[in-house]
């Protein structure tokens, strides 16, 4: 039997500049299966809490890529499948 294959999710990270507030936002694409994680990641304002909620959700970090804006960054998050 085939196992599923990988997910996968963006959580985009925005700094606020002369502050400590960061805006977190995630990204699952067309799945609407993780709306649990969605509603609970974006209320965090620091962005190793929101990676280690994820990572604590068995999700696991791949990538993490600037978008061009110094301040904006993508962090490209796996979940194995089952």
């Amino acid at each position: 039997m085939p196992s599923s294959p990988n997910r996968y999710c963006i959580i985009k990270t925005i700094k606020h500049a002369f502050s400590n507030k960061v805006d977190v936002t995630t990204d699952y694409g067309m799945d609407i299966n993780f709306s649990q994680e969605f509603e609970t990641v974006t209320k965090f304002t620091s962005v190793v809490d929101a990676l280690n909620y994820m990572s604590g959700q068995g999700w696991e970090l791949v990538n993490t890529v600037s978008s061009g804006n110094i301040l904006e960054l993508h962090h490209i998050m796996k979940k194995h499948a089952e």
